[in-house]
């Protein structure tokens, strides 16, 4: 998912889209790897199916490596100051990648540097998919 991240400082502001990737975030980052090695190791692999939810929640983890650019936003953000600066994020935006338990068929994907971010969730779920780990519904 794609949040846009708006900074507003004195006479400026700066905005930038940002991408959620959700297998990276560390529990099911750390259970995908070890239902691989599992798998790998010829036994049977498991994942706890609340990892997989889709339910709403009230926060979100952005990572924003600081460029150092003068006139970037991840500048800003790393000298942020709550007296004089406001930061407002807005989403989630987009579809994400549309995949549900019924897609099938070839999957061709073609990104390079920060662009490869939405695509760790597409190998993701190839990889629960390869694991017969994604719930029927």
């Amino acid at each position: 998912m794609n949040y846009l991240v708006s900074f507003f400082g004195k006479n400026e502001r700066i905005e930038r889209h940002y991408t959620v990737s959700s297998c990276m975030r560390k529990p099911f980052y750390e259970a995908l790897v070890a239902s691989l090695k599992m798998s790998l190791e010829g036994g049977m692999p498991a994942l706890n199916s609340d990892l997989l939810s889709t339910a709403p929640t009230s926060s979100i983890g952005l990572t924003i490596k600081n460029y150092s650019i003068d006139k970037g936003l991840s500048k800003k953000l790393h000298g942020f100051d709550n007296l004089k600066d406001t930061v407002q994020v807005k989403g989630p935006m987009g579809k994400g990648l549309g995949l549900t338990s019924d897609s099938e068929g070839t999957y061709v994907a073609f990104s390079a540097g920060t662009g490869i971010l939405p695509f760790i969730d597409l190998v993701a779920r190839i990889a629960l998919g390869a694991l017969n780990l994604i719930p029927e519904s």
